[in-house]
C-alpha cells in the first residue's frame, strides 16, 4: 500500500465526494508491539512527524477539493490518538 502522502498525490484518488484515512500504527511496527510499547496511552509517547504531516495534506487537499475528510487516528500510532489529533489540526501549517 503506499503512504499517505503518495496516495494523495494520485491524480484520481478524490472521485468521491468525501475522502477517509485510518492512521493506526507506524509502518514496519506491529500492532501488538504498539499496544505494549504504548498502553496506557494517557500521552503522546512518540511523534510521528511525517504522519501528521501527511494528515494535514489530507485535510488541505479536501478543502481546497470541498469534500469531507474523516480522519481515524489510533492510540497505537503515538500513544494518545486526542493528543495526536490536537497536534496536527492546531499546527501553524493548518
Amino acid at each position: 500500500m503506499p503512504s499517505l502522502r503518495q496516495q494523495i498525490l494520485i491524480d484520481d484518488a478524490f472521485s468521491a465526494p468525501f475522502t477517509t484515512a485510518r492512521s493506526l500504527v507506524r509502518p514496519g511496527r506491529a500492532y501488538q508491539d504498539a499496544v505494549e510499547m504504548f498502553k496506557p496511552y494517557e500521552k503522546v509517547q512518540e511523534e510521528y512527524p511525517s504522519a501528521r504531516q501527511a494528515l494535514r495534506d489530507l485535510m488541505k487537499r479536501a478543502q481546497q477539493l470541498d469534500i469531507s475528510a474523516y480522519i481515524h487516528v489510533n492510540n497505537r500510532l503515538e500513544g494518545n490518538a486526542i493528543q495526536t489529533i490536537e497536534a496536527f489540526v492546531s499546527s501553524d501549517d493548518f
